[in-house]
């Protein structure tokens, strides 16, 4: 499970939007220091994602909550996400190439393929987005750190 910590920004009946930091890799290895990705990343600082999720929990604004999605639909998602537009480029572009086409008509069907690859993605997501959405797993407890839970220092 993927786990976020967020704070709650407004509570709508049963939806809350919640708001957090989004993160990077970057700064997590040894090469941080001299690493032109790192540089980047810093120059344009921390991005912050607002999104809403099903308030279970009974959350209220300024509450920090965990949200979680799985590990299996995230996988699923990313699958689909990146196969799809690449199988509906390549398909097209094979096709042609087999029937003899000329090298910029194969171009323009794999390029055609590749955003009707696209568009059908934008369709799926859009048409089952709130499954892919993150659910409100428990509130944060003031002063608790899962790193401190795992050095043992709260029993």
């Amino acid at each position: 499970m993927l786990e976020a910590i967020v704070t709650v920004t407004r509570v709508e009946g049963s939806v809350a939007w919640v708001e957090g930091q989004a993160q990077s890799a970057c700064s997590h290895c040894g090469s941080s220091g001299h690493c032109g990705t790192s540089t980047v990343s810093k120059l344009f600082g921390p991005r912050r994602q607002v999104m809403q999720v099903e308030n279970v929990l009974d959350a209220q604004v300024g509450d920090r909550v965990v949200i979680g999605i799985s590990d299996a639909l995230v996988s699923r998602a990313s699958l689909g996400a990146y196969m799809l537009p690449m199988l509906s480029m390549a398909i097209p572009a094979a096709v042609g190439d087999k029937l003899g086409f000329g090298d910029g008509m194969v171009a323009t069907l794999a390029l055609i393929g590749f955003f009707a690859g696209l568009v059908v993605v934008g369709h799926l997501s859009s048409r089952s987005g709130a499954r892919y959405r993150p659910t409100m797993l428990r509130v944060e407890r003031p002063g608790f750190s899962v790193s401190q839970f795992n050095q043992g220092a709260i029993s």
